[in-house]
């Protein structure tokens, strides 16, 4: 992850600010693009690894195991940390540490926020490269299993996958998942904003879908736009309104893709702006926009930006898949699609015009659902009883060493 562009780097942050709200100091160890990153929080510290664009994940990796050999061992000296958190795609450069984390009693821990599957190009991404990935996560989470004091998952439909999957206990597995700050991400903050975004777009009289993140051929993107086609003679108010980046080429093919359907105007995409401005750009909106595939990378997965709608009390048009339904189930706060074909996404669209008076009732019901859940305070407290849970187990083992 690159702290100063990566559009989800703001909210993966944001767990590390509420477990120091809970007692804990954090050293974290990430790389940034260009401009380093800063916690304004005393109780982070950051090591940030220059990378620049090229290349990334290969010069990310190398860099990493290397800080992981020579540094870390310095660090965790002057720290003595409870606890080392590590990513599946990372352990390797932390192997020849382990020894040294026990021998200081620190409990190392394995992450995982996604599996190895393929996201963007499907059919191209196939081969050695992929089975190269499988392979590093599978022998990560077997060292895990083996020599690991414990695992953190992203849900629980991927904790059950991964401990089917390994053989793992259950019990051993902590899940964390993905969060939203409702205090950024409160609707009544920007009643005002809203209508003044909207007239700066000259959008004020339109019904708006959005869309947030990244632009990929997998998200379903391309068949939301084809979606619009079939819509803008019957509502020609409806405009999709697509707020992230993605490759030059996507992006190309995306606005082709507007032009040959002749929706220029009904379809905008709109450039990146910072997480802390994204609630304006929300609270314009009528509905939000979660069309994943039912591909394997999204099925056991916690959408960020579905946390991010339901905070800012908008309904979602969503498509019926595990990750979805483990986060809305059957609440009106959800508009699931029968299909994430064009077709399948019009017919949402189409149900969310023909009800948008009772749309702000329903994503009322989204708010509570995030406030009992997915705060990112909440989150927190769930890692932490994870922790907690690990550190008196160690206890226990020495307790019982001593007493036979």
């Amino acid at each position: 992850m690159l702290l100063d562009v990566d559009l989800f780097a703001k909210a993966e942050t944001e767990i590390l600010n509420h477990l120091t709200d809970r007692g804990y100091e954090i050293f974290y160890i990430s790389g940034h693009s260009e401009q380093k990153f800063r916690f304004k929080n005393p109780n982070i510290r950051l090591f940030s690894i220059p990378l620049g664009r090229n290349n990334y994940p290969l010069k990310y990796h190398l860099i990493l195991g290397l800080v992981q050999l020579l540094y870390f061992p310095i660090r965790i000296t002057k720290t003595r940390p409870n606890f080392v958190i590590v990513d599946w795609d990372s352990l390797f450069g932390l192997l020849p540490m382990l020894p040294f984390c026990k021998l200081l009693g620190a409990k190392v821990i394995l992450d995982i926020r996604s599996t190895p599957i393929p996201i963007e190009n499907l059919q191209k991404r196939t081969g050695l490269r992929l089975g190269l990935l499988k392979f590093v996560f599978s022998i990560s989470v077997y060292i895990a299993k083996r020599k690991l004091d414990g695992i953190t998952i992203i849900t629980n439909l991927m904790k059950k996958e991964v401990c089917e999957t390994f053989n793992i206990d259950p019990t051993r597995v902590g899940v964390w998942p993905s969060g939203v700050s409702t205090r950024l991400f409160n609707f009544e903050d920007y009643t005002q904003e809203r209508t003044k975004i909207k007239e700066q777009l000259e959008l004020s009289a339109k019904f708006i879908i959005c869309y947030h993140g990244s632009f990929l051929q997998s998200r379903g993107l391309f068949d939301a736009i084809d979606a619009m086609a079939i819509v803008k003679d019957q509502y020609p108010e409806a405009v999709l309104f697509l707020l992230g980046k993605g490759s030059i080429q996507t992006v190309a093919d995306m606005r082709k893709t507007i032009e040959t359907n002749g929706l220029q105007g009904r379809v905008i995409i709109h450039d990146p702006v910072n997480y802390e401005d994204l609630p304006r750009y929300i609270a314009m909106c009528d509905v939000g926009l979660v069309p994943l595939p039912d591909l394997p990378q999204w099925r056991n997965q916690c959408p960020l930006k579905l946390l991010e709608y339901l905070s800012m009390e908008k309904v979602a048009i969503l498509s019926d898949i595990p990750c979805n339904r483990e986060v809305v189930g059957t609440d009106p706060c959800g508009i699931y699609l029968k299909s994430t074909s064009d077709v399948g996404i019009a017919e949402g669209i189409t149900f969310a015009i023909r009800n948008k008076n009772r749309l702000g009732e329903w994503g009322a019901r989204g708010r509570s659902i995030v406030e009992k859940k997915y705060t990112w305070g909440k989150v927190a407290q769930d890692l932490d009883i994870y922790l907690r849970q690990l550190e008196n187990e160690g206890i226990r083992l020495v307790e019982a060493e001593i007493s036979n």
